[in-house]
C-alpha cells in the first residue's frame, strides 16, 4: 500500500510555461493500491492521450494489470452513486 491521489486529473495539475507548476485537490487521498490512481483517472478519460501518457510513466514503477484499471475504475463510479 501506499498513498494515493485519487482525484488524478489534467484539472488538477497546474502547468505554467509549459512546466509543471502544482498539484492540487488532495482531499481524495486514500491508503492502497497506487494503480487505483489509474483506474480513477481511466473513468474520467478513457483511453485519452493524458491517460496513455500517466500509465506509462506508472509503468516504469508499478505492473498495471488492465483488468485492475477497470476494476477501480468501476469502483470509483461505485463511489459517485447515490
Amino acid at each position: 500500500p501506499s498513498l494515493v491521489w485519487s482525484d488524478l486529473s489534467v484539472g488538477n495539475i497546474i502547468i505554467d510555461k509549459n512546466k509543471l507548476s502544482g498539484l492540487i485537490d488532495f482531499e481524495g487521498c486514500i491508503s492502497g493500491d497506487p494503480i487505483l490512481a489509474i483506474g480513477y483517472l481511466y473513468a474520467l478519460e478513457g483511453e485519452s492521450n493524458f491517460f496513455i501518457s500517466i500509465r506509462g510513466s506508472f509503468g516504469k514503477y508499478f505492473k498495471i494489470e488492465s483488468s485492475m484499471v477497470i476494476f477501480y475504475s468501476f469502483i470509483r463510479f461505485y463511489r459517485l452513486l447515490k
